[in-house]
């Protein structure tokens, strides 16, 4: 799991609980309703998951692809989601096929009522946590395609420096001229790497 949430737009999606609570209560109350809305509510999600890996070219790998759609279909995801939406506040069950329903019958009733907030909390919630994904998986993540993917649609140049200062091998990033990340040790590609992991969340906290 990620270790900040800064760049999930989370007060936005709380806010909206908040104030869609009658709703949402009446998923938990009405069968019936729940099933429309969660029916509807996952291809609502599954619409967010489609974008988020094409826009990332996540897709470029169908191994890496079809495991993060099974993690972000998995239960454990869905009890991720519920405790950072503080859901507990809603008389859910504890089974497990209710707590998957409702997360998406939520995802309905957002998506209709805010599409663009919900399309911003989908994709920078699916990117917080698909970055932590190879912390405990095989799945490996491109950081810096996903930086440049990032820099152009924000319009902004990444421009990468190396070489050796002081018997230290160094790796600079840069945006629009700008230093931004500075790693040093031994190996350019591990320094790369790891230079474009934090340039992604420095970019993803510049966003907001």
């Amino acid at each position: 799991m990620a270790k900040h949430f800064y760049h999930i737009p989370l007060q936005n999606a709380l806010n909206f609980i908040k104030s869609h609570k009658t709703q949402l209560n009446r998923v938990v109350k009405y069968p019936k309703e729940r099933t429309y809305y969660t029916l509807l509510g996952k291809s609502y999600y599954n619409l967010q998951m489609e974008e988020f890996l094409h826009f990332f070219k996540i897709d470029k790998s169908i191994d890496n692809t079809l495991k993060i759609l099974e993690y972000f279909h998995s239960i454990h995801f869905i009890e991720t989601m519920h405790k950072i939406l503080n859901f507990s506040q809603f008389s859910i069950t504890k089974e497990k096929e209710t707590k998957r329903a409702f997360f998406y019958a939520f995802c309905y009733i957002y998506a209709k009522e805010k599409p663009e907030s919900f399309a911003h909390f989908m994709q920078k919630t699916l990117l917080h946590y698909n970055t932590s994904l190879n912390t405990d998986s095989n799945i490996q993540i491109d950081y810096q395609d996903i930086c440049h993917t990032l820099a152009k649609n924000r319009k902004v140049t990444i421009k990468e420096a190396f070489g050796e200062e002081e018997k230290e091998t160094f790796f600079k990033l840069f945006l629009d001229g700008i230093i931004i990340i500075e790693e040093r040790g031994k190996r350019i590609k591990t320094l790369r790497k790891k230079a474009y992991r934090r340039l992604l969340y420095v970019m993803l906290k510049m966003e907001d």
